[in-house]
């Protein structure tokens, strides 16, 4: 685990200061919590409207598709944890710790797609 620790700080070292910059790249290398059943992710889902959102937001910025809800509760997770700590290592191990983990699949798939694409580009 100290590997994905060394690994996900680099990350966020790399995204710099903004906590938001910090999520992005975390959810766009593909860390993820493992699937919830559908009560988890319907009470998540109240627990980020209620929260975070009727109070503060806009509707137009709410999480949208379940997607945009497993992005919303990394940010919170990272943005609560940024204000206490602000050290990548830091911030890594928290996330780790909160259940994220390197999906390898859908990294595989997105680096497939993204070849393929390339490929028939480059046909064109």
């Amino acid at each position: 685990m100290s590997n994905n620790i060394f690994q996900l700080a680099g990350i966020i070292k790399a995204a710099g200061s903004d906590p938001g910059d910090i999520s992005t790249a975390i959810w766009a290398v593909h860390y993820r919590k493992p699937e919830r059943n559908a009560d988890e992710v319907t009470d998540l889902t109240m627990s980020i409207i209620g929260n975070h959102c009727m109070d503060f937001l806009p509707p137009e910025v709410w999480p949208e598709t379940l997607d945009e809800v497993f992005k919303f509760e990394l940010g919170v997770l990272v943005d609560e944890f940024y204000s206490v700590n602000p050290l990548p290592g830091k911030i890594a191990k928290a996330v780790l710790a909160a259940g994220y983990r390197l999906d390898v699949h859908s990294a595989k798939e997105e680096a497939d797609e993204v070849e393929a694409a390339t490929l028939a580009t480059e046909r064109i």
